[in-house]
């Protein structure tokens, strides 16, 4: 998973937060479920949440050039033929304009439909749901009237200028849990609680013990594997707590999560040769590199080493903490046929 660089050289795991709302929300039964208990319950009860379908993006894309909402869903009200457009939006952070940005899409959609029935004498309506975890409450307008106001007065229209309004669903104020508490499924807000809860914490592994009992109900749950290792890829992409722990924490939750999370160890090599060229900057381009991919070799090692063997003595630590590269290598071969973890740094013999 890339991050975005800052003019800071910080990574900021942006693309994770999406990437992880897009793998759960684009499933249609996901995104009703999430719709049909974050909206208004007068809103949901009329709608066929059965009938609900994803829009192709270039339905609005086309529109608003590379700008596309983060999901688009279409559904029938009940008994009736009459459809009704879903924009899902996902932030996590700020922006005072959320509610301009989500009537473009809206806009766009009436277009689109103008083109096909020019002769149309009403509009679809347009349900915008913005799913926002910033690190601090959302504050910006949720009312288009609102952008209106200028600094410490009212807008000569007053109430009667034109209006539009999102629907918030702010992860910091009103959590994920509060969806569980509406009757909303595991598989719609365990991910968000990840979402809410995880970013920035220092205690990860302990956070996952806390949800072993809420990811075991996932794993039960028909597709919930496939979800459970989307969780565990976005836990490894944002999370910088030791990545031993981060395995064994999820070992203890089920082996599944555990061997899933083993498969991101090229990810810790990534951030270990990160971490070497941002160390390395004195000291020149060529030795931070080298000292990058010897630590990401070492971490590597440990955890295959506690995934086969369990916890590692010292004496076996220290020994990987001072080792060259050349041996680290060795050893990670080793650590897929060997039976003990003796055999591991036995050398092998000469040809």
């Amino acid at each position: 998973m890339t991050r975005k660089r800052t003019r800071g050289g910080r990574f900021r795991p942006y693309e994770a937060h999406d990437a992880l709302f897009r793998s759960v929300f684009a499933e249609p039964a996901r995104a009703a479920d999430l719709l049909r208990h974050a909206l208004p319950r007068r809103w949901s009860r009329r709608v066929d949440w059965a009938s609900l379908r994803p829009v192709d993006r270039a339905f609005v894309g086309g529109l608003l050039g590379r700008r596309t909402a983060d999901l688009v869903f279409v559904a029938r009200l009940r008994g009736r033929r009459t459809l009704v457009f879903f924009v899902i939006e996902h932030k996590s952070g700020p922006c005072w304009l959320t509610v301009y940005q989500v009537l473009r899409y809206a806009v766009a959609i009436w277009e689109r439909c103008l083109r096909t029935r020019p002769d149309a004498r009403a509009l679809p309506e347009v349900l915008p749901l913005v799913v926002y975890h910033g690190p601090r409450a959302f504050r910006g307008p949720t009312r288009l009237r609102q952008l209106f106001a200028p600094p410490g007065g009212r807008p000569i229209q007053g109430d009667a200028g034109p209006d539009f309004r999102i629907r918030l669903l702010d992860l910091r104020a009103r959590g994920a849990r509060w969806l569980a508490q509406r009757g909303a499924a595991v598989a719609t807000w365990l991910p968000l609680l990840h979402l809410q809860e995880l970013p920035g914490r220092a205690d990860t592994p302990r956070l996952l013990q806390r949800w072993r009992g809420n990811y075991r109900r996932l794993l039960a749950a028909p597709g919930g594997e496939a979800l459970a290792c989307d969780l565990v890829s976005y836990v490894a992409a944002v999370s910088d707590a030791d990545p031993a722990a981060l395995h064994a924490a999820y070992m203890n939750i089920d082996a599944r999560t555990g061997n899933h999370y083993m498969t991101t160890a090229e990810k810790l090599i990534r951030e270990g040769l990160r971490l070497g060229r941002r160390q390395g900057r004195a000291q020149g381009r060529a030795q931070g590199r080298a000292q990058g991919r010897r630590e990401g070799l070492a971490t590597l090692l440990r955890v295959q080493l506690e995934a086969r063997f369990g916890a590692l003595p010292t004496a076996v630590v220290e020994r990987i903490g001072s080792a060259a590269d050349a041996d680290l290598e060795r050893w990670a071969r080793a650590v897929l046929t060997a039976d003990r973890l003796e055999a591991v740094f036995e050398r092998p013999p000469s040809p």
